[in-house]
């Protein structure tokens, strides 16, 4: 394979890069148009012109759909490692003359906002009246998976949420815990009834909505009928709001509904459980001081609220 035989990478190859990045990120180019800004046909000749100068072929487009070659995954992996160290070493080159620049991506599951310890807008608050501070902000709301898998690719600089999953390479900081229990839309069957009494695989005979097909959680309900999968906090709670399927949500978030009366916390000890929440950056984010910022007020946001210091759990 010959990948990247041209001696020297000129800026405009490194433009090519970013486009291509993106495009790879997106998966596609009319799904990157958004984030580029660009025509269909200025990302095409941008590829192309990068694939003629390196003598590689990056991706496969057209009717049959989008798709790396075994080349281009090389060269994704290649382009996505140099662009973050540009960003790196860019906002440490601004840091020595006291300006803080560059990017930030900040992602969090969508329903956490709603419990009191969630404090994204206090080191958001904190981190802006910095002086000196240019740094552009991008807020990214997804499951765990995805959260995960943009910290490790290096496309989410700060991940907050529940992270049992969490694998090497992962600097984890613990938060708060956040408790979930089973719940259950006005509509169900189980909404009139008194169920704290209920043992757990009495539930088997409802179906239920999961994170994923293989939460751990389902074996707490032997037999357990899973009927949908959604990986978001809102999703499963549509799902739950329809009367049909019954699913765990954290109380805080379940709060809204419940005290609206369209829904209802069912089952009893056996059906609660609680998560840890974390903070999580790459393993290597230390060298950011973009990065270490945002950490560092978040940590003081938490001072303030709770009287508590943050203990980074360190790499994983």
């Amino acid at each position: 394979m010959a990948l990247l035989r041209t001696q020297n990478l000129h800026a405009q190859d490194i433009r090519h890069l970013q486009v291509f990045v993106v495009v790879a990120s997106s998966g596609g180019m009319t799904a990157a148009q958004p984030a580029l800004n660009m025509t269909l046909s200025s990302i095409s000749t941008s590829i192309s012109t990068f694939e003629k100068r390196f003598g590689i072929t990056v991706c496969h487009r057209g009717r049959g759909g989008f798709e790396l070659t075994d080349e281009g995954r090389v060269v994704y992996d290649i382009a996505r490692d140099l662009l973050n160290r540009f960003s790196s070493a860019a906002s440490e080159i601004a840091l020595l003359g006291g300006v803080l620049s560059g990017e930030l991506t900040i992602a969090g599951h969508g329903g956490d906002y709603t419990h009191p310890e969630y404090l994204i807008p206090e080191a958001v608050d904190r981190f802006l009246s910095r002086p000196d501070n240019s740094v552009a902000l991008r807020m990214e709301i997804g499951s765990q998976t995805f959260i995960i898998q943009g910290v490790l690719r290096g496309d989410i600089d700060v991940g907050i949420g529940s992270f049992p999953l969490a694998r090497e390479g992962v600097r984890r900081t613990p938060l708060y815990e956040e408790k979930a229990s089973l719940y259950c839309g006005s509509r169900h069957p189980l909404f009139g009834g008194q169920t704290a009494d209920m043992p757990p695989e009495a539930f088997s005979d409802f179906d239920f909505v999961l994170r994923t097909e293989t939460a751990p959680i389902r074996d707490v309900v032997p037999g357990m009928r899973v009927r949908a999968v959604a990986p978001t906090q809102e999703a499963r709670a549509m799902f739950i709001l329809s009367g049909q399927i019954i699913g765990f949500l954290p109380d805080h978030v379940a709060h809204r509904w419940v005290a609206r009366g369209q829904m209802k916390r069912i089952g009893g000890a056996e059906l609660r459980y609680a998560s840890q929440m974390e903070l999580i950056t790459k393993e290597d984010s230390r060298r950011n001081p973009v990065v270490e910022a945002f950490v560092a007020d978040y940590a003081a946001a938490v001072l303030t609220a709770t009287g508590r210091a943050l203990q980074s759990a360190g790499a994983q």
